[in-house]
């Protein structure tokens, strides 16, 4: 039978055994957790910078150019301060012609909406439903400004958009009163002086559109329903007008081009220095330590 002093040396011995047998994994646990430590902030750093999103954009334009075209002969009004649209008390048609440019969205671009605000300033009728549609050829503005409220418009010159040509001088339309989509693109209803949004789905993708391919530029026709019968015209501030908050403005809002990939990014050096500190306590904790 072992005396108490024998019992507690042996205690002592496989206490001592026991710290020395498992002092790798004290030390492996060890060079983990500070390497944890150093790495997981760079980490996590570059993680939310692969996440991090373009921020969107907003501009508003103006017209790079505007008129109106007249059923009823060679008239324009690319010079004057108001568009038309819609059947006079004679029955006769206007129609308002818009064209934006697009270089101050890059290249590339995703559009993410887009919306067209019209102000009316005369109207005689009641809510018209005026539609827009994407024109599918160039056109022409030129200086012509008819007299007084500009709803006669002016006899046409050279390089302007008529309701037979999209200059006079020039190509013709190939259908009279210009060459559009036949699906609308947007449609609202004006009423009384004030100004109303288009806004639509169809809107983004044109501008897309015209972002991708600006050949395909051309702009938007507005044609009123003509259902709404005589005297149904609406007059519409134009790009000339003096009040630019009634100018027919257009937001868009994009997302910028996506960047190409970036190389991939290597690992500092001190946390290079630490990965390789965690691949010894991994091989550390690998070994059999405990002795059989």
């Amino acid at each position: 039978m072992l005396s108490f002093a024998q019992l507690n040396h042996l205690s002592a011995s496989k206490s001592v055994t026991c710290n020395i047998e498992y002092r790798p994994f004290i030390a492996s646990f060890s060079l983990l957790a500070v390497s944890a430590v150093l790495l997981l902030p760079w980490f996590a750093e570059t993680a939310a910078a692969g996440e991090k999103g373009t921020p969107s954009t907003t501009v508003v334009l103006e017209p790079a150019a505007d008129s109106s075209i007249f059923s009823e002969g060679v008239l324009s009004n690319g010079g004057g301060v108001y568009l038309f649209t819609g059947l006079t008390v004679v029955g006769t048609e206007r129609r308002a012609l818009l064209a934006y440019d697009l270089s101050a969205i890059p290249s590339g671009s995703t559009v993410q909406s887009v919306s067209l605000d019209v102000t009316v300033s005369r109207t005689i009728s009641q809510t018209i439903t005026v539609r827009m549609h994407r024109l599918l050829a160039s056109w022409g503005e030129g200086t012509v400004d008819a007299d007084g409220q500009e709803g006669t418009g002016a006899p046409a010159e050279a390089g302007d958009a008529t309701w037979l040509q999209r200059r006079l001088g020039g190509d013709a339309w190939i259908n009279p009163g210009g060459d559009f989509v036949p699906t609308e693109s947007a449609r609202t209803g004006l009423r009384v002086n004030g100004t109303y949004t288009y806004s639509s789905g169809t809107l983004a993708e044109d501008v897309q559109l015209w972002l991708d391919d600006p050949s395909q530029n051309h702009g938007w026709i507005l044609i009123a329903n003509a259902a709404a019968g005589f005297g149904s015209a609406k007059r519409l501030n134009s790009r000339e007008n003096a009040d630019a908050a009634t100018r027919p403005l257009l937001t868009v809002t994009f997302s910028g081009p996506v960047a190409a990939p970036a190389p991939p990014q290597q690992v500092p050096v001190a946390g290079g220095a630490w990965l390789l500190i965690l691949g010894l306590a991994l091989l550390l904790l690998g070994r059999p330590f405990v002795r059989r």
